[in-house]
């Protein structure tokens, strides 16, 4: 029954099915294209460390796939040596500011690292070979600006973010400025314009404010990092790490509403950079990371469980997203569904509700002026009928067997 509880609706359901089938084919793709040993090495390397983006960039093809996956694989090892608490910091900084040198050398790797993604960095040979086999107008994308995202993230392991400002040059460097270039690596014959960079650093925002509000217990007391901004939280709170006891619950919430607040404040600039998206491929990648984000600040606002325990969207959820993410249509109108969400949520006691208000009301006026997608005619609705009862069939036999098992084994 727990399974049965990560889908809300037929929609979801019948999403789950058919990312399913979107995912063995996929899948049978890669195992054609993947003939270099290093290659199959950096993919499986995504597929650990990075669940939700190794779906999108595996559905891509070619060389912006494997370019994209090299550059992902590049960044989460960078990210992964700035949140390793257990690496001396001299190592650690060192190590984030050569980065730009590092990722050519075949020979390097870094095997002292206690991260769940350490992984990635023991076997970063394999990331540096196929970096170095890639055309070098991509090369030249993926270098740009190196130096300064591990720059970022070794400045933002030594200080602390003292106000937004501050933090959002963190999301700047640590995801608006990667989104820029995998968007140039996903059309490489049309370059990024100034326009798309201001907004894509907005969507950078958004994404990685997204995965700090997410992430704050994780933050606080494994990590021991504060990257909530000090100039948000000590409005609430003398020291960051009381926002997670229980009797600070309400200082909490009122800290996080406003943060997620802000992070809402960057939607309408999401929605003008995907309207720019040059071709379905490209629309469908970014699409799918903004929609995820939207849905997972819903699920974070007002949400006391944020200082307990990292906070998902459920399965059917996430399937439905991405399934549905094709057009700006959908993607408008989840938007809408989320953000309206928030917007019927908002306390009258906090101490941000106008602002927040004022913030769905900005957000909803762009995206609210369509329905919601429409994802399957009458033909559909009755094969997914039979799906569901199909699906409830083989779960009932499921359960029978155990319970025989379970007799049998007394």
């Amino acid at each position: 029954m727990d399974y049965l509880q990560q889908f809300k609706s037929l929609s979801e359901l019948v999403s789950y099915v058919r990312l399913k089938f979107q995912i063995s084919a996929t899948t049978n793709a890669l195992k054609k294209d993947l003939s270099r040993p290093s290659l199959k090495q950096c993919f499986d390397l995504l597929r650990h460390s990075g669940r939700s983006f190794y779906l999108n960039i595996s559905a891509l093809k070619g060389l912006p796939r494997d370019g994209i996956c090299i550059y992902y694989l590049i960044v989460r090892a960078m990210d992964t040596i700035e949140d390793d608490m257990t690496i001396p910091c001299e190592v650690k900084h060192s190590i984030l500011r050569s980065f730009d040198t590092i990722v050519r050398d075949e020979g390097w790797s870094f095997t002292q690292s206690q991260d769940k993604d350490a992984v990635v960095l023991e076997m970063f040979p394999s990331i540096s070979k196929e970096f170095n086999r890639l055309p070098e107008s991509y090369q030249n994308v993926i270098m740009e600006d190196l130096r300064g995202i591990g720059e970022s993230f070794a400045t933002s392991n030594e200080i602390p973010c003292y106000n937004l400002e501050e933090f959002e040059k963190y999301c700047r460097y640590s995801a608006g400025i990667p989104l820029i270039q995998m968007r140039q690596m996903l059309h490489m014959a049309e370059p990024v314009t100034d326009y798309e960079k201001t907004w894509i650093k907005n969507f950078g925002h958004l994404f990685q404010m997204t995965n700090d509000l997410r992430d704050i217990r994780h933050d606080i007391v494994i990590d021991r990092k504060r990257l909530w901004p000090e100039s948000v939280w000590k409005k609430y709170t003398k020291d960051i790490r009381d926002l997670i006891l229980p009797e600070n619950e309400v200082q909490g919430l009122a800290c996080l509403n406003e943060l997620v607040t802000y992070a809402l404040d960057h939607v309408p600039s999401c929605v003008s950079f995907l309207k720019l998206c040059p071709t379905e491929e490209c629309l469908k990648f970014f699409a799918v990371l903004q929609v995820m984000a939207v849905a997972t600040l819903e699920r974070l606002y007002n949400n006391p469980q944020v200082f307990r325990h990292i906070i998902k969207i459920r399965r059917g959820e996430a399937a439905y997203i991405m399934v549905n993410s094709t057009s700006m249509q959908n993607v408008k109108a989840m938007n809408a569904h989320y953000i309206a969400k928030i917007q019927t949520r908002v306390p009258k006691d906090d101490p941000n509700y106008t602002r927040t208000r004022q913030v769905c009301e900005a957000a909803l006026s762009v995206v609210q002026d369509v329905t919601a997608p429409k994802t399957f005619n009458g033909f559909h609705l009755v094969l997914s009928v039979l799906i569901f009862a199909l699906f409830c069939i083989v779960l009932g036999f499921v359960a029978e067997a155990r319970l025989v098992n379970k007799g049998n084994s007394l």
